[in-house]
């Protein structure tokens, strides 16, 4: 089984990997990859999961305020679709495993740096 990390994406060509990413699972883009980098370098959060140095899957938190806090608002997640099954050791169903890591390494990220967090998802995974 190859090894998945899961890091904060910075690079363009990384965030172009998620543009790719959102064209394979839902057919259009829904936040380009200047607003990604954009929200990456201000406090927001892009965290991929990168298999052999390839992103195969993201997920994009923005700051917001929510009842006068600052949150990270995570806005949309996917995983390429013959990825999705990588990690069904952690007892989670193989579609969510490489989401629930994300999401997990999004909160400690957000705890670290004294956010309140808040996980929204709008864009769900098909």
């Amino acid at each position: 089984m190859p090894s998945i990390q899961i890091r904060p994406l910075k690079a363009l060509e990384e965030f172009r990997a998620c543009e790719r990413i959102q064209l394979a699972v839902w057919g259009n883009l829904g936040v380009g990859s200047e607003i990604m980098s954009v929200t990456a370098k201000y406090g927001g959060a892009v965290v991929g999961a990168v298999v052999s140095g390839r992103v195969v899957g993201f997920l994009y938190a923005f700051l917001a305020r929510r009842h006068g806090r600052l949150v990270h608002w995570s806005h949309m997640m996917a995983v390429e679709p013959k990825f999705r099954d990588l990690a069904p050791h952690l007892g989670e169903q193989p579609s969510s495993a490489f989401l629930q890591i994300q999401k997990w390494y999004l909160l400690l990220e957000a705890i670290a740096t004294g956010l309140f967090y808040v996980i929204i998802v709008v864009w769900m995974l098909v």
